[in-house]
């Protein structure tokens, strides 16, 4: 048994510049979910400092949305789908 470690929640910025909250959701032996939430950098700079807790991050996004990733573990084409923050549940 080989065990490997990889990061559950991560920030990253696209090739424009912007910020992006990232935690993984759920994972099976396909499939890695993520959910992405996008941040201005006063934002990130209050959940860093921990002014705002991450669950207001992605439920109060400042966009009203989020992004859900679903990236395959072996092949394929990632899927993205926006979700409304309104419509996110607690799990």
């Amino acid at each position: 048994m080989s065990l490997s470690f990889e990061p559950c929640l991560f920030a990253c910025r696209n090739g424009a510049g912007h910020i992006f909250l990232a935690v993984l959701i759920d994972e099976t032996d396909e499939v890695k979910d993520w959910l992405y939430v996008p941040l201005s950098n006063d934002r990130f700079a209050r959940l860093r400092s921990g002014e705002i807790d991450l669950y207001t991050g992605f439920r109060v996004a400042e966009d009203g949305f989020v992004h859900r990733v679903s990236v395959p573990i072996y092949e394929g084409s990632s899927i993205v789908i926006t979700i409304a923050c309104d419509a996110l549940t607690s799990d």
